[in-house]
């Protein structure tokens, strides 16, 4: 089954969009000064690792880990987003 997985099949925007989103929201909380410290390190090299994990994968498993890598990263600083706006 995984032999017929193959990354160009989701499309570039679509192997591209987690990451995108995730400079997105990572720009618009640093913006609003909702990221500082040690905090902005980890998720800015969480972002470079899943992003060269994806890019630089020479199987699918690989491709995949750094794929949902992104899209974890993705739905942290949404939430982060919405936390911050409650309180």
């Amino acid at each position: 089954m995984l032999a017929l997985f193959t990354p160009l099949s989701f499309g570039l925007v679509g192997q591209f969009m987690p990451g995108i989103a995730c400079l997105a929201y990572l720009a618009k909380l640093w913006w609003a000064g909702e990221l500082y410290g040690v905090q902005q390190a980890v998720f800015v090299a969480w972002l470079i690792a899943a992003v060269a994990i994806q890019v630089e994968s020479r199987g699918p498993w690989m491709w995949i880990a750094g794929f949902v890598g992104q899209v974890a990263l993705a739905i942290v600083l949404v939430l982060k987003d919405q936390i911050d706006e409650t309180l």
